[in-house]
């Protein structure tokens, strides 16, 4: 798999600059070494196998087929510089064929690079009988262009691990975020599914009583129960590639999101109010800072309807303290009475590691006057690190 990569967009065209040199250097080969002959049928093969390599360059998927072309290309212009122009072979055609042999090594299977390097290193080598005149022993020389051919494999192969590592580190980013998301898919459940259960309980004991409250406490539990669904659809679309742009976009956050949390466990639990204190600019908060201060409120909203059955308001409070953002999460509730609903602790866990990733602080305490406080001190300047 390979991913579009803007070292790749700077490769490919280094490749083609390449190519387009060596076409250069060939034309004036050609008008040095044999002015008399046909320019037509000369420029006709270093053309062809320009083109081959700027198809191998731009697509990267049929290296060897753009070889095999190459080669043709280049068998060809041996015969007219033997046939015609009776001298040695030139370098041009050699230094486009390493390219190629680069971008086979890089794109193709381990076992067809071996096979396109060992081929190419064959060719380099018989090219070289023909010659009518060397200015270096041929043996020699021979050596030395196989050796060249199987440094332009390696230097492909070495692409290529860079490729599956960079593949590798994308892979392992993307499922970190898909991590990231799945918590934040586990909190919106246990809030909505939370609620439902207190409703259910609360249903139970005073449906025989009052079966006008009753049936209002069963309609609560279905509305919250369609909200839970909703947000799981949505967060379940975030965990989709390509989803999350358009998702985040339409996702209530920050102050607006608080004030709506706080409106619903107002209509299904103790009552809820929320104080913004001067000094609060959420218009400067980054993505990340909006985030957390939902998922703040949220969880302490979620621990309140767990824990404080006695509990009859909670108050939110955001404030500006210096450079940092304030936000507690207050209830009026005893830790008396039965515990009927345990907290899986998953949800405290993954906000203390979001808040350390902020660099800020996180405590859960009761209060000596009673209830249960939830606080949290965020930067306003940091970011969160990945």
């Amino acid at each position: 798999m390979r991913l579009p990569r803007p070292q790749d967009r700077w490769l490919r065209r280094r490749t083609i600059a390449i190519s387009v040199f060596a076409a250069m250097m060939y034309a004036i080969e050609v008008s040095l070494l044999a002015p008399d002959v046909s320019s037509v049928a000369l420029a006709a093969m270093p053309v062809v196998l320009l083109g081959l390599i700027v198809f191998a360059a731009r697509s990267g998927r049929h290296p060897q087929a753009a070889l095999v072309g190459a080669g043709l290309s280049l068998a060809a212009t041996a015969v007219i510089h033997s046939t015609i122009l009776q001298r040695t072979f030139g370098t041009v055609e050699l230094l486009l064929l390493l390219v190629l042999v680069v971008g086979a090594a890089r794109h193709g299977s381990r076992r067809s690079a071996m096979a396109v390097a060992l081929a190419a290193s064959v060719a380099s080598a018989v090219l070289l009988l023909r010659s009518v005149a060397l200015w270096w022993n041929t043996a020699e020389l021979g050596l030395l262009l196989i050796l060249v051919t199987v440094a332009a494999m390696f230097l492909g192969l070495h692409l290529r691990e860079e490729d599956l590592r960079r593949t590798a580190t994308a892979e392992q980013v993307r499922r970190a975020e898909r991590l990231d998301l799945a918590g934040d898919l586990h909190d919106h459940v246990a809030h909505y599914v939370t609620a439902m259960v207190v409703q259910a309980q609360a249903g139970h004991e005073i449906v025989e009583g009052d079966p006008a409250t009753g049936r209002q406490l069963f309609a609560n539990i279905e509305s919250i129960g369609q909200e839970g669904l909703t947000a799981m659809s949505r967060m379940v679309g975030l965990l989709r590639e390509g989803a999350a742009a358009e998702e985040t976009r339409t996702v209530p956050q920050g102050l607006t999101a608080v004030h709506e949390l706080a409106a619903r466990n107002s209509a299904t639990g103790p009552q809820t109010s929320v104080e913004v204190r001067p000094g609060v600019d959420p218009g400067n908060w980054s993505a990340e800072l909006s985030r957390s201060v939902q998922r703040l409120v949220q969880e302490g909203l979620t621990n309140v309807r767990k824990h404080a059955h006695h509990a009859t308001s909670v108050r939110v409070v955001v404030d500006a303290e210096g450079d940092d953002v304030v936000v507690r999460v207050r209830d009026d509730g005893t830790k008396s009475g039965r515990v009927r609903f345990r907290s899986s602790g998953f949800g405290l866990i993954g906000l203390q590691e979001r808040v350390s990733m902020l660099g800020g602080t996180l405590s859960s305490a009761a209060q000596p006057e009673g209830g249960w406080e939830l606080r949290a001190t965020l930067p306003r300047t940091a970011k969160a690190v990945r």
